[in-house]
């Protein structure tokens, strides 16, 4: 590794020597590119005329055209001086294609790394010394934006046959299907995730699955919120050991906390909440207390999707947290200033996404439907009116939408709250299952045993779209 002074006497990292031999491959080799193009971007390059040269190479090779010298050369134009064409031209000449290239690579990249850490702390000191923000916000924004930087690494590709002996954290294919059916046998989830404790549900989801992520859709006052709270409360009462992550960014922990316990003691939040309580019911609230799972962390920050992912990342690495709930999409803030609503949405799903699969953990994020539910004859949801459509069914798992006829039909006989599952990734079945309000236990849902496939007509109005994605295994 070599250095190189600044004018203001700060050595940077730097790797000179490898940053020549990896433009020198790249405007000789198309294979080089392949590699570099992968692992490294213009900024990477500490010399300010190799960063020029490095994305004049980067900029053909993505567009499919030839990286001749003299083209690369011709693009820079004015931007290099005649000393510069003269280092190309002799780079050109020095390229040694037996040499493995992979390792000059790596030195660019971690020279980069190096300096992108370096610069990261002066700023955060900076704003450390200015006092303007809350140190904890302060050590967040620099924990996403340094694990960012230490997280770079390469596609990884590998044939059929590799991939069944290493199919699971180590397990050939055979050991992972012999390990499922044991799970079987001995009475347990052939998944590995987290129950929702609704039966019917969980037959069609196969629970929670572990790197998934699962979407809960419905317009406004459909319950969405109240049923995520009943699924953390069923977690928390069948599995007390199992640390729950609550990001809420529209209700008050308080709130959160008061409604999880007014369904622990069977009393109704409405009463709760306008004191109207007596005092057999205030001595249940006493009481739920003691037997409420201390294993539930609620963190009710508004913040954006770096934030929130990086408490997360501690949240399961750290605390050991194995499931996480957030209320909801569209209240996260994107990282960067983005123009549209279409945007933000997109690049903060695909962040969740990417999310629980790094963590292997479920998450279950709410979403809230467009307006045209309530425009249309037939008000039964569908995956094409999740709000900002698009990224949303593309990036799920799972989703699921709440649709309560009554609401929308005061007339209506229907009484049940029904819960659509329109993209099942992983099992398939597209159901549709029914709940009612447990009279025994104020604000909790009871599974109806009827269960019933998705209605045709709905089935079809998606055919088309299965079909095309089929390939990308989107449904």
């Amino acid at each position: 590794m070599t250095y190189k002074s600044r004018e203001e006497g700060i050595n940077l990292p730097s790797d000179i020597e490898a940053e020549e031999f990896v433009l020198s491959a790249c405007i000789c080799s198309i294979d080089a590119l392949n590699l570099s193009s992968d692992l490294l971007s213009a900024d990477d390059f500490f010399v300010g005329w190799h960063r020029l040269l490095f994305g004049a190479c980067l900029s053909r090779y993505r567009k499919g055209q030839a990286v001749e010298t003299y083209q690369i050369i011709s693009d820079l134009g004015d931007k290099i001086d005649n000393s510069n064409i003269s280092a190309i031209l002799e780079y050109r000449n020095r390229h040694m294609p037996s040499v493995d290239l992979t390792e000059y690579v790596e030195r660019v990249a971690t020279a980069s790394s190096l300096r992108k850490l370096y610069f990261s702390c002066e700023s955060m000191s900076s704003e450390a010394i200015s006092a303007k923000s809350k140190p904890s916000d302060i050590a967040e924004k620099y924990n996403v934006l340094n694990s960012s930087i230490v997280e770079r690494s390469a596609r990884e590709t590998s044939k059929i046959k590799d991939i069944f002996k290493d199919f699971d954290k180590g397990s050939s294919f055979e050991e992972y299907i012999r390990e499922k059916l044991e799970r079987v046998k001995n009475g347990e989830s052939p998944y590995h995730g987290i129950k929702s404790y609704y039966q019917r549900l969980d037959e069609t989801i196969g629970s929670f699955q572990n790197g998934c992520l699962h979407y809960i859709g419905a317009r406004t006052s459909m319950g969405k919120t109240t049923f995520m709270m009943n699924l953390i409360q069923n977690i928390m009462a069948n599995e007390p050991d199992t640390l729950i992550a609550f990001m809420s960014l529209e209700m008050r922990k308080e709130t959160i906390a008061a409604k999880l316990l007014c369904m622990k003691a069977c009393v109704e939040f409405s009463v709760y909440s306008n004191l109207q309580f007596n005092e057999e019911s205030a001595m249940r609230l006493f009481e739920a207390q003691n037997h409420l799972s201390e294993n539930l962390v609620i963190d009710d920050s508004s913040v954006d999707i770096g934030i929130l992912s990086s408490r997360l990342r501690r949240l399961v690495r750290v605390d050991k947290a194995k499931i996480i709930f957030i209320d909801y999409l569209t209240c996260i803030k994107a990282t960067d200033k983005l123009n549209t609503n279409h945007e933000r949405v997109n690049q903060v799903s695909k962040a969740l996404l990417s999310l629980a699969k790094e963590l292997n953990v479920p998450i279950v994020c709410l979403a809230q439907l467009n307006r045209s539910v309530t425009s249309r004859t037939d008000k039964r949801p569908t995956l094409a009116d999740f709000r900002e459509s698009g990224s949303i069914e593309e990036d799920a798992d799972v989703c699921m939408l709440i649709h309560r006829p009554k609401y929308y039909d005061k007339e209506s006989t229907d009484p049940f709250t029904h819960l659509i599952i329109a993209k099942n990734r992983l099992l398939g079945d597209l159901r549709e299952l029914k709940y009612s309000w447990d009279t025994q236990r104020p604000g909790c849902y009871s599974e109806n045993k009827d269960i019933k496939e998705v209605m045709a007509a709905d089935i079809a109005e998606h055919k088309e779209e299965r079909s095309y994605r089929n390939g990308r295994n989107d449904f």
